[in-house]
């Protein structure tokens, strides 16, 4: 999922409640991006299987998003989670990770 369940699950020792998105550069690659927002289990649709049995038989149910650049992926994920990206990490190396509210949104949609 695109985190909205492990941010539900730790959100008490979310620091600040900021996330951090690293990796977004595997992004480049892709015509369009699959994220699990739930799971359909039967006819019921979950956001997480409540139990081992459920999690066999869940089905996850995805949203599709264009590839990037074309999807402002940075906005889907703060929109879904509720909780703002402090730094969005392009590079491979930890120092090449910038503090978001020092892009502007041009910059946040590439």
């Amino acid at each position: 999922m695109v985190g909205s369940t492990s941010t539900k699950i730790c959100k008490n020792s979310i620091w600040n409640n900021q996330l951090y998105n690293t990796k977004a550069d595997i992004l480049n690659n892709f015509d369009e991006i699959k994220i699990c927002v739930k799971y359909k289990i039967g006819n019921e649709e979950k956001e997480i299987p409540s139990s081992s049995c459920d999690f066999f038989k869940a089905e996850p149910v995805y949203e599709t998003l264009k590839g990037w650049p074309e999807t402002n992926h940075i906005t889907f994920i703060e929109k879904y989670t509720s909780i703002k990206i402090k730094y969005i990490s392009y590079e491979p190396k930890i120092e090449e990770m910038c503090y978001r509210e020092d892009l502007n949104n041009e910059d946040v949609k590439r």
